[in-house]
């Protein structure tokens, strides 16, 4: 599925996106970047009685002899977590976001991240923060989205501070929304600054990093 996508043309797209030289053209632009919890990654949520020992047993035969720290990091970015979670946190985008952040942050604009951790509540629960749930939310539209997000209160209340924070961010390259987010720091490598958009919206430093890179560790 990821054969499929934009190719260069020279016109509407110059060249690749991460070839070297080319974000010499967006210089001055402010970038706003971030992943959903889960992103495309197979969840578990529909196996209610999951135990954080089953949770383990999976995990060892991708993690192997790194599994405990793998879940010891997990825990410490994500204290509330549940067996559920370690098994289906997206390990994908989120890795390579970091790295792009880090990259555009040496720049002269700004960059702005997050990630929504919220949990969708359709089909009892069992689809978690999946790609693409950010956009219902961030352009305000539960009625035409609700299939992804449900219709209640909790879900129409994000809808409006993403939407704020995405609109302040076209508006002037800063997503801040004084009476509805905390303060939300550009990002930098030295800051690890991540807005995280839940029921209880919360800025964090550095919360998955060492996780993350334990993640690509294990992949070389």
């Amino acid at each position: 599925m990821f054969g499929f996508g934009p190719v260069p043309d020279g016109i509407d797209l110059l060249q690749q996106p991460f070839t070297p030289g080319f974000a010499g053209i967006s210089e001055d632009v402010p970038l706003m970047i971030g992943t959903t919890f889960n992103e495309l990654m197979k969840t578990c949520y529909d196996e209610k009685d999951l135990t954080f020992e089953g949770a383990r047993e999976r995990l060892e035969v991708q993690y192997g002899e790194q599994t405990e720290a793998f879940i010891a990091l997990f825990k410490a970015a994500y204290p509330d977590c549940s067996p559920q979670d370690l098994l289906s946190i997206d390990t994908m985008f989120r890795p390579v976001t970091i790295q792009v952040a880090d990259a555009a942050s040496r720049r002269a604009a700004p960059v702005y991240s997050y990630m929504l951790t919220w949990k969708s509540p359709v089909d009892d629960g069992t689809k978690g923060s999946f790609h693409g749930l950010d956009i219902p939310l961030a352009f305000s539209n539960i009625e035409l989205g609700k299939h992804w997000t449900g219709d209640s209160d909790e879900a129409y209340t994000l809808a409006d501070i993403m939407s704020s924070a995405w609109l302040n961010f076209a508006r002037s390259g800063n997503p801040n929304v004084a009476d509805k987010l905390p303060l939300w720091d550009a990002y930098t490598r030295e800051n690890g600054a991540t807005m995280i958009f839940d029921s209880a919206c919360r800025i964090v430093k550095h919360h998955d990093r060492e996780l993350m890179d334990l993640v690509l560790s294990v992949r070389k």
